[in-house]
């Protein structure tokens, strides 16, 4: 079937607007893109939401303007750019940007509990926001809408950090115009905001504050379930997700859970379990209960449960069935600290630093992260323990000249 005059002039069109190696031509009444290689020798082709009939020379070469620079720009292929361009099958441009989310989350490649404490909330409300009829049309303006009304603090520079990588990822990775790119750093920190009023500081509890709670607890069957798995966290130094992947091995709790994070990733490992001075035996008779199977684990806790609930589950046990830990909450805010089930894994920290004095090579080792992550949340546990040292020899010093002098 010859072709008609206005098919012939949208080609033309097409050939002198992109040049070599591009073509349109109809398919099922749709308009094909085709990109021709020539130094591989290959044609790729993808199919757009415009319809192939006159008329439609604008749209067309718009089209072809935009899939062209976000393959330029972010490396990707012919059909990516028009998933990415075109959302809904609508026949304007129209970004995907539940693409974008479902691309990002694959290049983070996190665990479910970090991609949903650290990034699905937020990118909700941006998919949201742009599907709207006041879209931002700014990387900026997404930041700004992003955390209106938010108090300042730890949650709001959270969101805006995150929110950022994302925003970089969707321009130098996907290639999507550069006004979605984040603003200068001095724009980043201004929307992050200063220190807010109301800002808390992560706190490890002490041992023997642990102890008293643990046997503060009630004497049910749910109680002694609990009581557990919260004395697991204290003396092994887990992650409350971790009791979902543990096991006794020898005389040594074996972890199989493998944490995702941008950083890296944390491999298995065996822990050897750090019992307080006031209980030296805590350890071997959570092993040996463990082995023996003679306590069992909290309903929300074990192998297949939901690993980003049993943090959850466990401090809101604390809440509703501790008297103490509602006091020990209250204390600590006052003093502008929160505590909650990571507050179990400082204790152990510092209990390695203090009491067993590892160094921080093997300690890192045992809680499962890196040196470099291991220093950033526990360096001041070892300068302490350095600073005591020094004092201490300092002093004995001292002491011997002080002697010496007196004969």
């Amino acid at each position: 079937m010859p072709k008609l005059i206005w098919e012939k002039k949208l080609q033309e069109a097409v050939k002198r607007q992109q040049r070599f190696g591009w073509s349109v031509r109809d398919k099922r009444g749709k308009v094909l893109v085709q990109r021709y290689y020539p130094d591989i020798n290959k044609k790729v082709s993808a199919t757009i939401p415009i319809l192939w009939e006159p008329n439609q020379e604008l749209n067309v070469l718009n089209a072809l303007q935009k899939i062209n620079e976000v393959m330029q720009n972010s490396g990707c292929s012919l059909k990516e750019a028009v998933d990415i361009l075109y959302a809904n099958n609508n026949y304007k441009i129209n970004i995907n940007w539940n693409k974008l989310v479902d691309d990002f989350k694959k290049y983070k490649n996190i665990s479910k509990s970090s991609w949903e404490g650290n990034y699905s909330y937020f990118l909700k409300d941006i998919v949201a926001m742009m599907g709207s009829s006041n879209e931002p049309k700014t990387g900026k303006a997404i930041l700004e809408k992003l955390v209106r009304n938010k108090d300042k603090g730890a949650g709001r520079k959270r969101i805006i950090s995150n929110a950022k990588t994302f925003l970089e990822f969707i321009v130098f990775k996907k290639g999507l115009d550069e006004r979605y790119a984040p603003p200068a750093d001095i724009v980043i920190k201004e929307l992050k905001g200063g220190k807010s009023k109301k800002s808390f500081k992560k706190e490890r509890l002490k041992d023997e504050e642990i102890l008293f709670l643990l046997d503060d607890l009630p004497k049910t069957d749910t109680g002694k379930k609990w009581k557990f798995v919260i004395s697991i966290c204290f003396v092994f130094g887990l992650r409350a997700v971790e009791l979902n992947h543990m096991k006794p091995k020898e005389d040594q709790l074996h972890i199989s859970y493998k944490k995702v994070s941008a950083n890296g990733n944390t491999d298995k490992r065996d822990i050897d379990g750090l019992s307080p001075a006031a209980a030296p035996e805590l350890a071997t008779q959570l092993l040996m209960e463990l082995k023996t199977k003679s306590t069992e684990l909290p309903e929300s806790v074990g192998k297949g449960k939901n690993d980003s609930e049993v943090g959850r589950a466990m401090v809101q046990y604390l809440k509703r069935n501790s008297k103490f830990w509602n006091k020990l909450k209250e204390q600590y805010a006052e003093e502008g600290a929160v505590i909650g089930s990571y507050s179990l894994r400082h204790a152990f920290a510092y209990r390695g630093v203090f009491l067993y004095e590892m160094n921080p090579d093997d300690l890192a080792a045992q809680l499962g992260h890196d040196l470099q992550t291991h220093l950033k949340n526990y360096r001041n546990f070892h300068d302490e323990k350095g600073r005591r040292e020094r004092f201490k020899k300092s002093k004995q010093k001292m002491l011997l000249n002080a002697k010496s002098i007196d004969v």
